[in-house]
């Protein structure tokens, strides 16, 4: 179920952060998922058995919960598909943590939802609104394709 309201919201909350195809937005795992309940999730959408957002969000909070996690972002990728259906959420296909893990350790907490190869991200100004990293961590992102 989408709650097209929270979603107009979402879309206005990003237009107001600003984004660009040159830079990368960030979202909250409270603010992707707020209003958005779904048997597949926009995230791992090609994942085979499909992955319900409940499913998706347990299983961040669970990663969030690990002493070596700082903090959860969800990449937003785009919202056109979601401003033209009803049936759409705004599309993402990509986590970030702000860790102290290895991006193998990642690779290895996201491999029961079928997540690609981890990486560390070191470039902070391809992001609109960079996350904070605090000494000693790392920003690691994954995706699925």
């Amino acid at each position: 179920m989408i709650d097209q309201a929270k979603k107009r919201a979402l879309i206005e909350r990003i237009k107001r952060i600003g984004f660009s195809n040159q830079t990368e937005t960030l979202l909250t795992v409270e603010e992707y998922f707020d209003g958005y309940d779904a048997d597949s999730c926009m995230i791992c959408a090609n994942n085979t058995p499909s992955v319900s957002t409940s499913e998706f969000r347990r299983h961040l909070a669970q990663i969030r919960s690990d002493s070596r996690v700082h903090d959860v972002y969800i990449r937003f990728y785009d919202f056109l598909d979601a401003e033209k259906s009803d049936d759409c959420w705004i599309n993402s296909d990509m986590v970030f943590l702000v860790t102290t893990a290895t991006p193998q350790e990642v690779e290895q907490w996201f491999a029961p939802l079928q997540g690609d190869e981890a990486y560390e991200e070191t470039d902070l100004q391809a992001f609109v609104n960079p996350p904070v990293i605090p000494d000693g961590y790392r920003l690691v992102g994954i995706g699925w394709d």
